[in-house]
Order: structure tokens, then C-alpha cells, then sequence
């Protein structure tokens, strides 16, 4: 369970918290202005500011290796998970009204587009929009009903009460009103199945991050207990 515990938890670190901050300084972004400091150097140029340049990138390199090597300790990592999913959160609740504002104020415009466009008989360009709000609203509440259980694995706190509503009541709505908007248009389109099933995916997710709440499957509750 040790074993699991870290390479479940330092994988799923690196990859998805730490992931564009780890990698950036895996690849360095200035690679090339390396090779250009080094051709520099060659033709008669300063050998100085290539080696800068490489020792800048070698410090970059030891920086990563030692994020790596901290969170292959699964309390270290834990830790960094909590903090990491406290400090997003935090982030929003600073700019929640901009926020609202956003998610709520395009999907309302989309929809109203859509609803307007059925009504004046613009069938092609109401059905698009159906189809697309129900795309991104099923993506949204995938990846929200997808991530909560995951976190709540990770972090070992159950995630969904904390969750700002408008990140899972928007796209249920707009979900609800694309299908609709497209059975305005064609009463024989099957859209409430996608609906459906969007809806259901979420009160599954909802589900398994309860379930996974009790289980604690890495005992990650004893751990934040032991802090």
C-alpha cells in the first residue's frame, strides 16, 4: 500500500498539478537561445553568456529533479495537493464575480442566440448551436465529475461542498436548454439521451467521491489527521 501510495499520488502530482510548471523546466523553453549563445560563442562571441545560459538551464533541471524527488514522500505530496486545491479556490473566491459574470453571461447569451434563431426559423443555425452547447456543457460537467472524485482520493476531503455552485448548475442548465433548443428545431433529434446521460454522469460522480470519501483508499485521512 506504501508502494501505491506513492507512485499513485507522485504520478498524478507531477502530471496534473505540477504538470506545465515540471515540464517547462524538463524542456526548457530557451533551448534555443542556448544553441544561439553556444554558436555565439564559437564564432568568437562571448563564452561567457553561453556558459550563464547553460548553467541557468542545469539549475532549472536540479530544481525539477528535487520537486520530483519531494513528492515521491506521499505526505509531502498530499500536502502539496491541499494546498494546491485550497490556493485554487482561494484564487477564485478573489475574482468570483468576474467569474459569475463569465459563466454565466455566455452560456445565457448562446442560449438566447439559439432559442432566437429557432423561433426565426433559422433551423440550421439553432440546431448547431444545440449540438455545440450540449458538447461543452457535457465536457464541462465531465471534467468536473471526473476531477471531485480524483481530489477527493488525493487531498482525502470530500470535494463536492466546496465546489463554487455555478461550476456545476451552469452547464446542467445549459445542457437542459441546448437539448432543448435542438428539439424546437427537430423534434426527432436525440438530445435528451446526451442530456441524460450528462446528468447522470454527474450524480455518479457525485456518488463515487462519497464512496470515496469512506473508503479513504490511501489513507490520506490519517495523514492530514497526523499534521
Amino acid at each position: 500500500m506504501p508502494l501505491l501510495r506513492v507512485a499513485l499520488l507522485a504520478t498524478l502530482l507531477v502530471f496534473v498539478l505540477y504538470g506545465r510548471e515540471t515540464m517547462s523546466a524538463f524542456v526548457p523553453s530557451g533551448d534555443s537561445e542556448v544553441s544561439a549563445a553556444i554558436d555565439r560563442s564559437s564564432g568568437g562571441g562571448d563564452v561567457g553568456a553561453a556558459a550563464r545560459m547553460l548553467g541557468k538551464h542545469a539549475a532549472a533541471m536540479a530544481e525539477a529533479s528535487m520537486a520530483v524527488k519531494e513528492l515521491s514522500d506521499p505526505d509531502h505530496a498530499v500536502e502539496v495537493a491541499t494546498d494546491r486545491w485550497g490556493g485554487l479556490l482561494d484564487s477564485y473566491a478573489e475574482v468570483r464575480a468576474l467569474g459569475l459574470a463569465v459563466l454565466v453571461g455566455l452560456p445565457l447569451v448562446w442560449i438566447l442566440l439559439g432559442f432566437g434563431a429557432a423561433y426565426a426559423s433559422f433551423a440550421f443555425v439553432a440546431r448547431k448551436l444545440g449540438e455545440g452547447g450540449v458538447a461543452i456543457a457535457r465536457g464541462w460537467l465531465g471534467l468536473v465529475s471526473t476531477a471531485a472524485p480524483l481530489l477527493t482520493v488525493i487531498t482525502g476531503d470530500l470535494i463536492w461542498p466546496s465546489l463554487p455552485a455555478e461550476w456545476v448548475l451552469v452547464p446542467a442548465v445549459w445542457v437542459v436548454a441546448s437539448a432543448a433548443m435542438q428539439r424546437v428545431v427537430d423534434e426527432n433529434a436525440p438530445a435528451w439521451n446526451a442530456t441524460i446521460l450528462a446528468l447522470c454522469g454527474t450524480v455518479a460522480g457525485m456518488a463515487a467521491s462519497l464512496v470515496l470519501f469512506q473508503l479513504d483508499p490511501l489513507g490520506v485521512q490519517a495523514t492530514v489527521a497526523s499534521w
